[in-house]
């Protein structure tokens, strides 16, 4: 392949990742919580999705991380990013129980299980910055961390 072709290729995948390019502002942002609880939620309580993706996305955390990447690559500063992820997970975990209830044999004693999601949501303050901060390309990782992996995966072998 030409180099020519892959030099705009990779031009391409750059152009796609830059921060000025995608700008989540404060109006987007509660459109998008409100909108992907919502939707979440519904989509878990229709028995054509039941034990799929589908239906399992408002009780993992993978579906709940994408999110909060998204909310990551849209902010503007690292305590924009900090903020909107709290306030996305402090908005959206309750939203889902609330859309849930009337479907559960529980109903609003599903708020039970909240508190776990309450505690985690503190920490989404120090993903969404250190979140912002991968995406400025500015995060360093620890040499300690990889060095430490490599020695249990010798001693493994």
């Amino acid at each position: 392949m030409p180099d020519s072709v892959n030099k705009d290729n990779t031009k391409t995948i750059k152009h796609i990742f830059e921060p000025s390019e995608f700008n989540l502002s404060w109006g987007g942002f509660f459109l998008f919580t409100v909108t992907v609880s919502i939707i979440s939620e519904l989509l878990s309580v229709v028995p054509a999705f039941k034990n799929t993706s589908l239906s399992d996305s408002v009780k993992t955390l993978d579906w709940w991380i994408v999110f909060g990447v998204f909310v990551i690559i849209g902010s503007k500063s690292k305590t924009d990013s900090a903020v909107k992820c709290f306030l996305f997970f402090l908005i959206s975990q309750p939203l889902n129980y609330l859309v849930r209830a009337p479907f559960h044999p529980d109903g609003l004693a599903l708020f039970h299980r909240y508190p776990r999601w309450f505690i985690a949501t503190f920490f989404t303050l120090i993903m969404g910055y250190i979140g912002h901060r991968i995406k400025e390309d500015k995060a360093v990782p620890d040499p300690a961390l990889f060095h430490d992996h490599k020695r249990r995966v010798d001693a493994a072998l």
